[in-house]
Parts: structure tokens; C-alpha cells; sequence
């Protein structure tokens, strides 16, 4: 019935879940764990810092830099450009455009992402 801290499933147009996210409570630093098919894949680490933010994603080895309130940043593995996050102008609501490496398992980007914008929305709480 209850549940602590949160927690945000994605799923495809069927239903069928294709990631599970939750946040690790009593954390110093907010960290959130994506699992998939019943296993943890990566823990999402905001990494401690007074002037930027960066995120750490444990398990991939990628990291995320750049600009997070305006919702513009990339995400690197391996020293090359996996991902691009950022906001597209002149519409009629937010809306917000992800570009991918096609070599690069969507889902997790995308969990990701998720998980960068659930930090954001409880730091604006």
C-alpha cells in the first residue's frame, strides 16, 4: 500500500515493463538503480559538486554533463558521444528532443533521462 521514495516504470504500448527505476533512500546524494528483467543493470549517481552537476551511471560506465535545468546534455561512454538531450524551441508545450547513438540501447538512455529529471523535480520541490 505505502512506498518510499520514488519509483517510475517504463513500458512499451503493450504494457510490458522494459525498465523499473527506483531511488535509493537514506542517501546522501540522490542515487537511482535501473533494473531490468528482475536485475539491477546501473545505478545513477549525482556526483557531489557545489558549481555544476554531473551524473555518474555505475554499470555502463557513461557520465552526464551539461547544462540540466535547461535541460541540455549529452551522455558519454568510452569517451564518445552516446546520447544528446535538449529542449526544442517553439512549441506549444515543453518538449524535449533525445538523440541516440543507434548502436546504444535506447531504454537505458531513456531510464536515464528519467532519472536526471525526477533529481531535478524533487530539487525544484
Amino acid at each position: 500500500m505505502f512506498s518510499f521514495g520514488k519509483k517510475i516504470h517504463v513500458t512499451d504500448f503493450s504494457g510490458k515493463e522494459l525498465a523499473f527505476i527506483y531511488q535509493k533512500l537514506f542517501s546522501f546524494i540522490p542515487r537511482y538503480y535501473i533494473n531490468r528483467n528482475g536485475k539491477d543493470i546501473a545505478e545513477v549517481i549525482r556526483n557531489f559538486s557545489f558549481f555544476n552537476h554531473e551524473y555518474t551511471v555505475d554499470g555502463l560506465d557513461w557520465s552526464v554533463e551539461g547544462d540540466f535545468f535547461a535541460h541540455e546534455y549529452e551522455v558519454r561512454g568510452g569517451g564518445k558521444l552516446i546520447a544528446r538531450i535538449y529542449k526544442e524551441w517553439f512549441t506549444w508545450g515543453d518538449a524535449y528532443v533525445i538523440d541516440i547513438d543507434s548502436m546504444i540501447d535506447e531504454v537505458m538512455v531513456l531510464s536515464v533521462v528519467l532519472v536526471i529529471d525526477a533529481v531535478i523535480s524533487n530539487e525544484n520541490d
